[in-house]
């Protein structure tokens, strides 16, 4: 049987919008939108954030914040939206029932590109450093330590250039730098010592790369598929073996107490790229969106103990990829998972690249069931879930035009 269509709600949002957050508990969604831009690509006034009830799809406030504000998150132990305004230097800090400024922390690192929450009373925020005309990083990447109850800064580490992924854990937070095409790093940074205390060299894919929260219990959850510690997997390539020239992909693993490298494991062929990464810890499987030399893409399952692929599921069109965000970092979607069901929403788009398709796939049974097509001409900007209510979130830009969509995708 072939896929059916499923039903979404698409609601307009602002121009240019370049992030997304979930507030499960209140059932919110925080948009953050940078505004008109100049012809040079520069904003001509401060971002905002809309807050978007997921019920109703309704939009209940927006809210002015800072100049070029380029990626939020929820802290859920304060309700709080910290919003990091990448020109400004600063966070601006929302309250996530209404919307409401609260507070705006000042004296963040220049060019902040991501965000996470630690889960235990902290948010950091990823900066790439200062950039040229060109776009081409002139070093001074940081990493800032906010404490999400005073809201104040309370420490700040030295960081890469280009900084393409993040993930926060209680007391370590994990930064994927991507200093060249293919090479790269990955820093683990102890918050309460406010220091480095590993960087791990890698070698990245060149469709991007993607680190998951390490393999363990869920936050709030006890069992789980990983030892006391955890680990952080990161989507590598290496050579392959001759005669072959080309690269395999691989998932590096990582400690995620010391950060230190406990495995790299190969999977697939040399004629397939890998183009995203999520972990489903309830299973203990990696979610890996592939696609081989016709461009034919599928969605790899692998144990996340052994990396043994458990199976191939085929999927139409190609995997999709975003255009350039505001750090100027091109990666691909990753994939959205419902760990409780295993389902996953994969973005594919046509060879002509002008259609996008979102496929939900039973990553557990390998069964397809469904599909939600976009708007020809559509620019998928992220996903995001809403693990609560069975619900994804696709926010894009209309075809030919800066302005926002947000599609909500029920029954995930």
């Amino acid at each position: 049987m072939g896929e059916r269509t499923f039903g979404a709600r698409t609601i307009p949002v602002g121009l240019n919008p370049v992030a997304l957050a979930v507030d499960e508990r209140r059932g919110r969604a925080y948009v953050v939108e940078q505004g008109a831009r100049d012809a040079d690509g520069n904003p001509r006034g401060p971002g905002d954030v809309r807050v978007v009830d997921l019920t109703s799809g309704r939009t209940l406030r927006v809210t002015a914040v800072g100049y070029a504000p380029s990626a939020a998150v929820v802290d859920a132990r304060t309700g709080r939206v910290f919003v990091a305004n990448a020109i400004g230097r600063d966070v601006s800090v929302l309250d996530a029932r209404d919307g409401a400024l609260l507070s705006t922390i000042r004296g963040i690192g220049p060019g902040a590109r991501l965000m996470d929450d630690d889960g235990a009373g902290h948010v950091l925020v990823v900066a790439g450093g200062v950039t040229d005309a060109t776009g081409l990083s002139l070093g001074g990447g940081s990493v800032t330590i906010l404490d999400a109850g005073t809201m104040r800064i309370v420490g700040m580490v030295p960081g890469g250039v280009s900084p393409s992924a993040a993930v926060a854990l209680p007391g370590r937070a994990f930064i994927l730098d991507r200093v060249a095409a293919a090479a790269g790093s990955v820093d683990a940074v102890d918050i309460g010592r406010r220091r480095v205390i590993r960087s791990t060299d890698v070698t990245v894919s060149f469709d991007g790369l993607a680190a998951s929260a390490p393999l363990g219990p869920a936050r709030g959850e006890a069992g789980g598929a990983g030892g006391a510690t955890g680990r952080v997997f990161v989507l590598t390539q290496r050579v392959a073996p001759p005669p072959s020239v080309l690269s395999i992909d691989t998932i590096t693993v990582l400690d995620a107490d010391d950060g230190s490298a406990r495995a790299t494991v190969a999977f697939g062929s040399p004629d397939d790229t890998a183009v995203g990464l999520a972990l489903d810890r309830r299973a203990g499987h990696l979610i890996v969106p592939v696609r081989d030399s016709a461009n034919r893409p599928a969605v790899d399952v692998l144990d996340a103990g052994t990396g043994r692929l458990l199976r191939r599921i085929a999927v139409d069109a190609r995997p999709s990829a975003t255009p350039l965000g505001p750090g100027g970092v091109a990666a691909p979607i990753a994939p959205v998972l419902d760990e409780r069901t295993g389902r996953a929403l994969v973005a594919t788009s046509s060879l002509d690249g002008l259609s996008s398709l979102l496929h939900i796939v039973d990553t557990r049974g390998g069964a397809l069931p469904g599909a939600v097509p976009l708007a020809r001409g559509a620019s998928i900007v992220t996903m995001a879930a809403d693990a609560g209510a069975a619900r994804a979130l696709v926010l894009a830009t209309a075809p030919g035009s800066a302005h926002g969509t947000l599609t909500l995708i029920d029954g995930l």
